[in-house]
This record gives structure tokens, C-alpha cells and sequence, in this order.
């Protein structure tokens, strides 16, 4: 044995894992003498595990994995995690592997800390092979009293975290406990698994049910602070549910919920969980506000992550603080998109840039590319309104960065929404370069998206990617000799209409048919005849329809603008060009006023010399 164990570093990490179990007898006794017994048992437990051919753990495949650390200033006997991980085991469809490393969050650098945990909660994840897996750690906060745990799923952005009294960790709320833990660690993988291409709101769905339950059943039973920890719950599976599904009805009561759990968490008790409420209501306003017509919802989300940013600062939590401006930057670029001026664009630019000096690459590279991404977008919007071609060159900059760290076998998801975005900004481009290159790079970049975004698994995501291709192959075929990418254009908006309909999605459904009208228009002019023209001011004045100059002046002008050539078109086919010719000079003059309004740079004055040549034909 003697010698067995001199050969071998792992025998004699068993001879120590050895005593460790028979130290269980005589726990007292090693308290006594070796307060770091309970570090010392957990090292060997890990080498060992970590060493064992049977690593890493298996799970059913039908099961959603959950990695469960250590828990910091827990006790010898490990109540805690055992506690919890009693309570997963609980639930259907949940498969639960008690890891038996810690991740530490006290010290004096605690925003240190978080990052480094963050990295190694990655490494964990990755470890283990799983697309459908999240790893939990945490602390138990003024030892006995309660213990917050932290979540991060595959390919997640962000750290979350939940605090639950000691009372709810007792066997008599295991039942409900489990289903809070479970959900908050579904809701925070990525929207869907790399591989298996499975909702994560299939899995979120059953939970939803069962934390109604909870939240209605417990009311009197349960404290505010417990209460408040399960409607959070609820409300971040909602909102996945919501973002995923497009489902509208799911994120209006995700917002209830996140403003009903408000109530119950006072800012000067809880700063930062009031802070979290308030970043993760910001979120579910802006998923439901991009969907909506009008602002309100957009402004109530700038609102809330502006609230969040009051303990949310920098010095005390820079990554959760740069994740924050990250939200307000895209609340605020979709206002801009809607808004008259660029003033909100060059907000958003700025709050991307902020959240860019905590969220680097070498720190934390997902959330680096996301931001990266965002920032393509803003600019890109910049560039839509300005002359030359500096913000659209940034933009394309800024996406190609993203995808340095948006890799197809990574991140699928992101990769194609990244990929979609560098499409966008390539198409506007080339519609101010000479040649067919960038429409080109932009078709490509679309049908690359579109291998991730199906309309089985992401219906909307689809819509909106055949959209923009429709938009590519409609540029390509107003360059090119025939119509085959003009057919090509048209197949692709009705293949987006199919999704983007106008009670789910008003202003997406007015864009793609506004966009239809632009192809339909464009082979009108190459074919003999009117119907092609006559269906593209039929398309046109449906994207009227929800395209207003009160709620979205810039659009509403673009439509007005393509409107009005079209109607130009039309009359100088007819045998009485007259009122058709007085229509479309209506219509250019309501698109120049527009464009004049939202301080369009680029295309005011290409609309102001269209009008000129109108008037002088009817003169």
C-alpha cells in the first residue's frame, strides 16, 4: 500500500479523501484542530471527481442540466447545497450535478471577484459538455440568515442572482424552492441551445404554471423578501417565454410582475436586487416596445434602466453597471429609429461606449460582442441619416469585431443576428457605392443568418431576415439586366409577411410592405403593363396605414417618398396623367416636409430635386 501510495499523487489524494470521510465521525474533532476542513474535503472531492474516467457526469438527454458549486461560508455538512440540490431533484426534467468547487465572492475587490467568476463559471459550463446547462454558486449572507445564489447559463451575457432566507431552504418549501431555482436557471442560458436547436421556453413553460401557483398559494405564508424572490422568478421566465415565442401577452406580464415585486423590495433595504428589478423591467418594456407602435413602452424602459444606474454605478458593480448602459443603449436606439433627429442615436452611441470600458474581450468576450454589435447598429442608424459613408464603415467595423467572438458553433443565435445586421449596414453602403459588391456581401451575409434563423425555431428572426434579404436581392435587381432578383425580392417580403403580420407586429408588417412596394415598383418600370406598379402603390399605402407621421415621421416619409415616384410612374403610362401626376407631387412634398423634420441629411435633398422635377412636368 506503502508503496502504491509514493507512486501515485492521486493515492494519496484517496488516502486523504479517505480520512476525509471517516473525518465525518469525528467532524468536531477537526473543526477544532483544522478550521479548513471543509476546504480540504472539497479539493479532494474535486481532484478526484475531476480525475475519474466517469468525468464528466452524465445526465438524461431529455434533462436540463444544473451544475451546482459550492456554496461560500456554508457548513461543514454542506446544508446549503444540499438543500438546494434536494430541492432541484425535485423537478421534473431536471438533472443536477453537486460540483464540488467554489467560486469565491468575498474579498476586498469584489467587482474583481465577479469577473474572474464569471470566467470560471465559463470554464465550468464548458467543461461538461452540455448546450443545456447552467452552473450555480453562492454565499450564504450573514451566516444562517440567507443565501444568495448566482446564476449564468451557456452563452449567457450576464451574472444573476437571487437571495432566499434560510427558511426557504428547509424541507418544507423544497418543493418550491427547486421550481424558483430551476426557472431563473433555464431563463438565463442562451434563448436556444447550441446544438439541439430546443426553446428554452418549451422547458420554462411547465415552470410558469407552477410559480403562479406558488406565488398565489404562499402569500401569507411567506415573507416579502421570499415573495419578491418568486416573482422574480416568474417574471424573467415570462419574459423569456415572451422574447422567444412573440408571445406580447407573456412580456405585459412580465412587466406586472417585475412592477408587483417592486413593492415588495425597498431600494434602502436591498439596493442592488432593487437595482436588478429595475434593469430586468427595462428589459421586458423594450422586448414588448419593439413590437408596439408608438414610444411609451420605449420610454418606460429608459426610465427604468436609468433608475437602475442610481445603485448600479461603476465603482461598486462595473460589469452589471456596463451590462445596464448596454440595455439603455438599445432602448434608446430604438427610439431614435422612431424619433425625429438623431439626437437618441447619439445617446445610444454613447451609453455602448461606456458599457465597452468594463465589457472587454479579454474580460468578458460575449458580452464585449454584444455590445460591439449594438454599437453597429446605432451607427449604422447614424449613418442612414448622414451624408458620406463614415457611421455605415464604423458599423460594418463594429460587426466584424462582434464576430470574432459570434462564432456559428458558439453562439448560433448571436452569430446570425450579428450576421444579419452586417447585411444591413453592407446593403445601405452599396446603395451609395458604384457596382453590385456590397449588396452582394450583404446577400450573403443574410443567407448565412438564415441557416440559424429558421422560422421553426425563431419565427420572427426569420421574418426579419427575409425582409432585409428581400431588400439585398431588390437592390441587386435594380442593377442588374432581367428580373429574376426582383422575383427573388418579392418571394422573400411575402415569405416575411407570413410572420409579420399586422396585429402582432404593426410597424415590421408596414416596413415589409413598404419594401414589397419598392420591388413590385421596381419591376413595374422594367415590364410592360400597370399591375405591377398598381400593386406597389396598394403596398404602399397599407405601410400608411400603421407608418404614421406623428409615430414614426422618419418612415412615414420614406413611404410617402416611394409612394410618390411610383405614382410618377403610373402617370406616365396613363392616357390621363393628370390627377395621378398631382398625387404623386402630394406625396413627394409630404416626404420632403419629412425628411426636413428628422434632419435627414441624405435623403432631403434627393427628395427636394425629385420634387422639382415632378412640378416642372406639370407645368
Amino acid at each position: 500500500m506503502w508503496t502504491w501510495l509514493s507512486e501515485s499523487v492521486w493515492g494519496v489524494a484517496g488516502f486523504l479523501g479517505i480520512g476525509a470521510v471517516l473525518g465525518g465521525y469525528f467532524r468536531g474533532w477537526f473543526e477544532g484542530y483544522l478550521p479548513a476542513y471543509g476546504r480540504v474535503a472539497r479539493f479532494i472531492r474535486y481532484h478526484w471527481t475531476r480525475n475519474s474516467s466517469h468525468f464528466p457526469p452524465q445526465t438524461k438527454d431529455d434533462h436540463f442540466l444544473i451544475i451546482l458549486c459550492c456554496i461560500e461560508n456554508d457548513d461543514v455538512k454542506e446544508t446549503a447545497q444540499r438543500a438546494v440540490a434536494r430541492a432541484l431533484d425535485k423537478v421534473p426534467g431536471i438533472g443536477v450535478i453537486r460540483d464540488h468547487r467554489m467560486l469565491h465572492l468575498n474579498g476586498t475587490n469584489r467587482a474583481n471577484a465577479q469577473s474572474k467568476n464569471l470566467r470560471h463559471a465559463d470554464d465550468v459550463l464548458t467543461e461538461y459538455k452540455n448546450p443545456m446547462a447552467a452552473i450555480i454558486w453562492g454565499e450564504v449572507v450573514k451566516r444562517d440568515e440567507a443565501v444568495r445564489l448566482h446564476f449564468r447559463g451557456v452563452n449567457s451575457q450576464e451574472l444573476r442572482d437571487l437571495t432566499f432566507e434560510k427558511g426557504f431552504v428547509s424541507s418544507g418549501v423544497d418543493d418550491a424552492l427547486g421550481t424558483v431555482v430551476a426557472a431563473v436557471s433555464i431563463a438565463n442560458i442562451d434563448p436556444i441551445a447550441s446544438d439541439r436547436g430546443s426553446f428554452v421556453a418549451n422547458r420554462l413553460d411547465p415552470l410558469v404554471l407552477r410559480l403562479r401557483d406558488i406565488a398565489k398559494q404562499h402569500q401569507a405564508s411567506f415573507s416579502n423578501r421570499t415573495r419578491w424572490t418568486i416573482l422574480n422568478a416568474l417574471a424573467r421566465a415570462l419574459s423569456v417565454v415572451g422574447d422567444q415565442g412573440g408571445d406580447n401577452q407573456s412580456l405585459k406580464e412580465a412587466c406586472a410582475t417585475f412592477r408587483a415585486s417592486l413593492d415588495l423590495s425597498a431600494r434602502e433595504e436591498a439596493p442592488l436586487d432593487w437595482a436588478m428589478t429595475q434593469n430586468n423591467l427595462g428589459n421586458a418594456l423594450w422586448a414588448l416596445g419593439e413590437r408596439e407602435a408608438g414610444t411609451a413602452r420605449l420610454e418606460e424602459a429608459v426610465t427604468a434602466y436609468r433608475e437602475a444606474l442610481k445603485e448600479r454605478t461603476r465603482e461598486r458593480v462595473p460589469l452589471d453597471w456596463a451590462a445596464t448602459q448596454n440595455a439603455l443603449g438599445n432602448a434608446l436606439a430604438t427610439l431614435g429609429q422612431r424619433e425625429a433627429g438623431t439626437a437618441r442615436l447619439e445617446e445610444a452611441v454613447t451609453a455602448f461606449r461606456e458599457a465597452l470600458k468594463e465589457r472587454t474581450r479579454d474580460r468578458v468576450p460575449l458580452a464585449w460582442a454584444v455590445t460591439q454589435n449594438n454599437l453597429g447598429n446605432a451607427q449604422r442608424l447614424l449613418g442612414e441619416r448622414q451624408a458620406g459613408t463614415a457611421r455605415l464603415e464604423e458599423a460594418v467595423t463594429a460587426f466584424r469585431e462582434a464576430l470574432k467572438e459570434y462564432t456559428r458553433d458558439r453562439v448560433p443565435l448571436y452569430w446570425a443576428m450579428t450576421q444579419n445586421n452586417l447585411g444591413a449596414a453592407l446593403q445601405t453602403l452599396g446603395a451609395r457605392e458604384e457596382g453590385t459588391a456590397r449588396p452582394e456581401e450583404a446577400v450573403t451575409a443574410y443567407r448565412e443568418a438564415l441557416k440559424e434563423y429558421t422560422r421553426d425555431r425563431v419565427p420572427l428572426d426569420w421574418a426579419m431576415t427575409q425582409n432585409n434579404l428581400g431588400n439585398a436581392l431588390s437592390d441587386l435587381g435594380e442593377r442588374e439586366v432581367g428580373t429574376a432578383r426582383l422575383e427573388e425580392a418579392i418571394t422573400a417580403y411575402r415569405e416575411a409577411l407570413k410572420e409579420y403580420t399586422r396585429d402582432r407586429v404593426p410597424l415590421d408588417w408596414a416596413m415589409t410592405q413598404n419594401n414589397l412596394g419598392n420591388a413590385l415598383s421596381a419591376l413595374g418600370r422594367q415590364e410592360a403593363g400597370t399591375a405591377r406598379l398598381e400593386g406597389a402603390v396598394a403596398a404602399y399605402c397599407e405601410a400608411l396605414k400603421e407608418r404614421t407621421r406623428d409615430r414614426v415621421p422618419l418612415d412615414w416619409a420614406m413611404t410617402q417618398n416611394n409612394l410618390g415616384n411610383c405614382l410618377a410612374a403610373l402617370a406616365e403610362r396613363s392616357p390621363t396623367p393628370g390627377p395621378l401626376l398631382a398625387d404623386a407631387i402630394t406625396h413627394m412634398q409630404n416626404a420632403v416636409d419629412g425628411f426636413r423634420q428628422v434632419g435627414d441629411e441624405y435623403r432631403g435633398p434627393i427628395a427636394e430635386k425629385r420634387l422639382a422635377v415632378l412640378k416642372a412636368k406639370r407645368q
